[in-house]
């Protein structure tokens, strides 16, 4: 005799928007094509994201240049001028902001583009649906973006103009011109490698 365990079906969020038009997004959900789409996770990839985001932190704390936004869960960006209602959330990003006075929005999406966005892989992602993301970065004008597969133990930069290089486990991830001085070895943002 079997004995089935009753599991309440996952609702999925409802869609619903603001006043001008602008979808409202439970956490972990993008709004792409006209429909909300839930982010892949995994402890894996969360806690890669987290590593990452921890030497984003400490790069900028000193420097009044810009803000990071880190995880899917945050910040959307709504900055595509080609799909001007889609709203991406990157696993980290960068955007240069003057940082006197009044420099953080009290609602909504930034519509500003990033210069750099950071994705990490989860073993959920589709690899078309991750690139079809990158490019509309690209294509709104995001300079450097970093992808991390962790499971691969690997990492692809690719440039604004789609110019694509891996990095290996012993190489390191380069801010470039885009984030002067950041250099962040791909070892130490990744797990502990069991034998």
């Amino acid at each position: 005799m079997t004995t089935a365990t009753l599991e309440k079906p996952r609702t999925r969020p409802k869609l619903r928007f603001t006043k001008a038009g602008d979808p409202i997004l439970p956490n972990g959900y993008e709004f792409v094509n006209g429909k909300l789409v839930e982010g892949a996770v995994s402890e894996l990839s969360a806690w890669v994201s987290r590593k990452l985001n921890f030497h984003l932190d400490l790069w900028i704390l000193d420097k009044p240049i810009g803000l990071f936004f880190t995880g899917t869960s945050e910040q959307g960006f709504q900055c595509f001028p080609f799909l001007p209602k889609q709203v991406r959330r990157p696993d980290a990003a960068f955007v240069r902001r003057d940082m006197t006075g009044q420099f953080l929005l009290t609602d909504g999406f930034t519509k500003d583009v990033p210069e750099f966005i950071a994705e990490v892989i989860s073993p959920g992602d589709r690899i078309y649906a991750l690139d079809e993301k990158l490019d509309e970065f690209l294509r709104a004008g995001t300079k450097l973006i970093w992808v991390i597969n962790p499971i691969r133990r690997t990492a692809r930069i690719i440039h604004a103009d789609g110019v694509a290089y891996p990095i290996r486990e012993d190489g390191v991830l380069d801010g470039e011109d885009v984030l002067p001085g950041l250099i962040i070895p791909l070892s130490s943002i990744l797990p502990p490698k069991v034998d």
